[in-house]
């Protein structure tokens, strides 16, 4: 009985997203173009291809920590326009949204909030 002898790689190359990420990671570094990097690592590019971008998405949809901007909260208390209780005009109305108002009953209110809007409070 004739054998004919199969080549099969002698060890499998389980391909988990810790691979790719390590070879993500060492592409971003190296400076190559993606075929390059797969060319020079034996990878298959279109698998390659596949989890760059799964990176890349993942990259876009996470904060950027220096990207962001400390904000600055003034705390608002909020009641419907309904229970007021305060029997006059609001001074100044903020339109807010389509369904929100901010009513502004006394001066110092306003002051307080201009002085937010120019950065001059915390």
């Amino acid at each position: 009985m004739n054998e004919t002898a199969i080549n099969l790689p002698t060890v499998a190359i389980i391909e988990t997203e810790e691979f790719w990420r390590k070879h993500y990671e060492a592409f971003k570094a190296s400076g190559l173009l993606r075929t390059n990097y797969s060319r020079k690592h034996q990878l298959v590019y279109h698998r390659f291809s596949y989890w760059c971008r799964r990176f890349n998405r993942a990259l876009e949809n996470t904060p950027d920590e220096s990207a962001s901007v400390a904000a600055n909260f003034v705390p608002v208390h909020m009641r419907s326009e309904k229970r007021c209780g305060t029997g006059g005009e609001a001074l100044c109305v903020l339109e807010l949204g389509a369904h929100q108002r901010l009513l502004i009953y006394t001066p110092a209110a306003i002051e307080t909030v201009l002085q937010v809007l120019r950065g001059n409070i915390c």
